[in-house]
């Protein structure tokens, strides 16, 4: 596990502000601004102190958290979480490959990447649970005991009896009605997935482009990336359906 940075905010920001990648936004901004335009500064300065909170009180926040196993995941959801995760992947070894002045640009796509990747586990192991459950569970059997317990709850005349069934009949209803729940928000989860899949893809072809210096800087550090503010997004809400209905 990665240790985490120790100290206050502000020694955690000064000691991330000399730090060279900083440095050298700080100093590429400056000579733009000096032999092309002032307002070069201005994306600079919005760059130059991502990176510094980025390497400094902004990397105390970020946790390493165990890998989650995939391997014993049901086919649809390990190949799902497999293909988000290579495109993530794929990112942090562009962003770690790029040339030193793309990379100052990407460099906080590193984390970003990592506790998308992780969330993805984490939503992947949830749907694994999920999909367990209702493999040991089937609907038509379910109904069958409803209509069953119905018959004979109609037909009951002992008041013990009859209260033994209304209550047999209430506990059968609301596992059938748990197991619908669980069956719609599996299918939200594929269809989120789906989406997430394009999202992570187009994402990488994205940084693939911004390290190959296809975009330039400038555009860059001013204009970010729409895939990613999706996938944020996607996760969260994704997390919030899954966390309600499965814990």
């Amino acid at each position: 596990m990665a240790s985490r940075p120790h100290g206050s905010p502000a020694s955690l920001a000064l000691r991330a502000a000399f730090s060279p990648l900083p440095l050298i936004v700080a100093a590429a901004s400056v000579a733009g601004a000096l032999l092309l335009s002032p307002l070069v500064i201005i994306p600079g300065a919005l760059v130059w102190a991502s990176l510094v909170y980025a390497l400094g009180p902004g990397k105390r926040s970020v946790h390493r958290e165990p890998p989650v196993d995939i391997s014993s995941f049901p086919p649809t959801i390990q190949r799902d979480v497999m293909a988000v995760k290579e495109s993530l992947s794929g990112i942090q070894a562009t962003v770690r490959t790029a040339p030193r002045d793309q990379r100052a640009f990407l460099e906080g796509l590193l984390s970003e990447a990592q506790q998308l990747d992780s969330a993805i586990g984490r939503l992947g192991l949830q749907a694994a649970r999920v999909h367990g459950y209702l493999s040991s569970t089937h609907e038509d059997g379910l109904r069958h005991r409803v209509e069953k317990l119905e018959a004979d709850l109609a037909a009951a005349d002992d008041p013990g009896a009859h209260a033994e069934l209304g209550q047999a009949l209430e506990a059968s209803r609301q596992q059938l009605a748990q197991r619908e729940q669980l069956r719609a928000t599996l299918d939200q989860y594929y269809a989120a997935m789906r989406n997430l899949k394009a999202s992570a893809a187009d994402m990488h072809s994205r940084v693939i482009a911004l390290a190959s210096g296809q975009t330039a800087a400038a555009d860059a550090a001013t204009q970010p990336l729409p895939e990613l503010d999706e996938m944020r997004a996607s996760v969260a809400a994704l997390e919030e359906v899954m966390q309600r209905t499965v814990d």
